[in-house]
């Protein structure tokens, strides 16, 4: 430590313990300079962190968000890797820090959370330095976790989802989709919450964590606390499609869709994610292409998804589409896929005067 390092800090503590709040702040801003300068970053690094916590105790809370995006910063400068320790740090500063200011009193103010600004930078950095190509696309996905974990002990149930849905652990998103629904949701909409982020997943080209997600979802969740195939007609989509993925088989996916037309008209935004799952796993045509509509359901309600799928089996051997079906999803499977949704066991749609909107993450935060 240089004698000018150590003469600005011990300004500092005095500042401090004078309550010259305003000083102490400008001293770490020089005592920020001064370590960058000499390449220190991470003796700069463990001095803004000690800085953001002793803000936050006085109250002093400009300055702790100011000083807790310059540590970001200093992250972003020093090309500093993925860490227990950094995230703790990002996790308790964004723990600690209020989502809203006292004296905050305009209801566009009331509406943004002050953490968002150290939020993405802190997602900017993870993204820089991932070693991942997922990674560096959407941000370390345990430090998705930590925030969410932060978002849901906050009960603010829309931000935790988007972060869980960047993150990798089905465990501790499957929980909180459950108190989501219980909290948030009708009765009647404990597949509809489950089915969406399955759903996205599956669009994202996220096929092993949200088969996980599933199975973890319905084994803990009271009112479905078994396994799949089940009595819950949208459930057994999610499951079959699951099943259905690694085959490649446009013929069972379009087979499987007619099966559960009604099941997925429940919610008009399946049609997008299932168009996108079409085209990533079983290589349907863009949108734009299947002629308007629903895409994937306008296609199929006319004939031509079928007629295709048939067309492609016909070249690879001699089994009939029911055959195709059986095959993938076993007998058990096959059977359930075929009755589940018939006339004597309909499912019941949402009375539109009672839907609420089922989350999605069309407003996710700009994270670059």
């Amino acid at each position: 430590m240089t004698a000018k390092v150590s003469r600005l800090e011990k300004k500092i503590a005095l500042n401090f313990e004078n309550k010259e709040y305003y000083e102490a702040h400008q001293g770490y801003r020089m005592l920020y300079n001064r370590l960058a300068a000499e390449n220190k970053w991470s003796e700069q690094q463990d001095k803004l962190y000690t800085a953001v916590l002793q803000f936050i105790a006085v109250n002093e809370f400009l300055s702790a968000f100011d000083l807790a995006e310059l540590f970001v910063s200093s992250l972003h400068k020093a090309k500093t890797p993925v860490s227990d320790e950094v995230l703790d740090r990002l996790e308790e500063i964004m723990r600690r820090l209020p989502a809203k200011l006292p004296n905050d009193s305009a209801a566009k103010e009331k509406c943004i959370d002050k953490r968002s600004t150290f939020l993405s930078l802190s997602i900017q950095w993870s993204m820089m330095v991932g070693q991942k190509k997922q990674e560096r696309e959407r941000g370390n996905p345990e430090l998705h976790r930590r925030f969410a974990t932060v978002f849901w002990q906050e009960n603010n149930y829309y931000a935790a989802r988007r972060h869980f849905m960047l993150s990798e652990n089905s465990d501790a998103f499957a929980a909180f989709l459950i108190e989501f629904q219980q909290e948030e949701g009708l009765q009647g909409e404990f597949d509809l919450f489950i089915a969406q982020a399955v759903l996205q997943l599956f669009a994202d080209r996220r096929y092993k964590f949200a088969s996980s997600l599933l199975t973890k979802y319905c084994k803990d969740h009271p009112l479905i606390h078994g396994e799949l195939p089940n009595k819950f007609p949208l459930l057994n989509f999610l499951h079959f499609l699951s099943k259905a993925i690694p085959t490649r088989k446009l013929v069972i996916f379009s087979k499987l869709v007619e099966s559960y037309e009604v099941v997925i008209m429940r919610d008009p935004r399946f049609y997008g994610y299932l168009d996108k799952i079409g085209q990533n796993y079983f290589h349907l045509p863009p949108k734009e292409a299947n002629g308007g509509g629903h895409g994937l359901l306008g296609t199929l309600l006319r004939g031509l998804i079928c007629n295709n799928a048939a067309n492609e089996n016909d070249h690879e051997d001699d089994m009939s589409d029911e055959e195709d079906l059986k095959c993938a999803l076993g007998e058990d499977g096959y059977v359930t896929a075929s009755s589940s949704v018939d006339e004597s066991n309909p499912p019941s749609p949402m009375p539109d005067a009672k839907r609420r909107k089922v989350p999605t993450n069309d407003d996710d935060m700009e994270l670059d």
